[in-house]
């Protein structure tokens, strides 16, 4: 059975589903036991994005390589203080320089060698900020700065735990139901919870790969539209009540 409770004006969902049960007798003690899994979801909205920037430049010289890197990143840096990020808001994420090597001939003879044509300076920073509604315009403004390096978006919670109680009382509350369902059914009544225990809690990403917002002549990164959808956040517990058979 699936049922959905809406909370907080329609923002936050509950969807219950039904998973594994069984019974069981102590032959020690002669109790009776029923297990019962249950698995809560909540659905939310996404509040944190986190999307890499950086810029790759290529020279025959390894020192122009780095200058023109290094100016490129400054300007990039620059715009996100303009557009109101913290420093706490971005950080480097990855630096590497690589040489580039002479292509290798179709018919190559004894005394070729390779050698070294250029450098490749590749800097990344990451941005983590709560300020969705500033994609567009801060991989524009990236872009337009000198980025010509940008990764997929990933949008997540920027404090899942808020959610874990409700996504916890969710998973109980569908235990309890089965529970219920399944000693009707038997003709049994629950007397007491004999154990409880909790399996996990996920919380996923979403994902908008770059593809999706790859650029055409004369488009803009601020007529992208972005809509980071909800993020589903998962529990299960396993609950075992002491059972008994119901007066008649």
């Amino acid at each position: 059975m699936r049922k959905i409770i809406a909370l907080s004006s329609g923002i936050v969902f509950f969807v219950l589903t039904t998973c594994a049960f069984g019974v069981d007798r102590n032959r020690e003690n002669n109790v009776s036991k029923l297990s019962v899994q249950g698995n809560g979801k909540i659905e939310v909205p996404a509040d944190l994005f986190k999307v890499s920037v950086g810029v790759l430049t290529t020279d025959k010289k390894l020192d122009q390589a780095m200058n023109m890197n290094s100016d490129k990143m400054k300007n990039v840096e620059e715009v996100f203080g303009s557009l109101g990020l913290s420093k706490d808001e971005y950080k480097t994420s990855g630096f590497s320089v690589n040489p580039v090597f002479s292509p290798r001939p179709k018919n190559v003879s004894s005394k070729w060698e390779r050698k070294i044509i250029s450098y490749e300076v590749s800097n990344t920073f990451e941005v983590k900020s709560t300020n969705i509604k500033l994609i567009g315009k801060l991989l524009q403004s990236a872009a337009d700065a000198g980025a010509n390096k940008i990764g997929d978006i990933n949008f997540g919670l920027s404090n899942p735990n808020v959610y874990r109680g409700d996504a916890i009382k969710a998973a109980v509350n569908n235990a309890n139901n089965d529970a219920m369902a399944l000693a009707n059914a038997a003709g049994l009544s629950l007397t007491k919870i004999i154990d409880i225990s909790l399996n996990n809690f996920y919380v996923p990403n979403l994902r908008m790969s770059n593809a999706s917002f790859a650029l055409k002549d004369g488009s803009s990164f601020n007529s992208v539209p972005v809509n980071p959808g909800m993020i589903k956040l998962n529990v299960d517990v396993n609950i075992v009540y002491e059972v008994q058979p119901s007066a008649l």
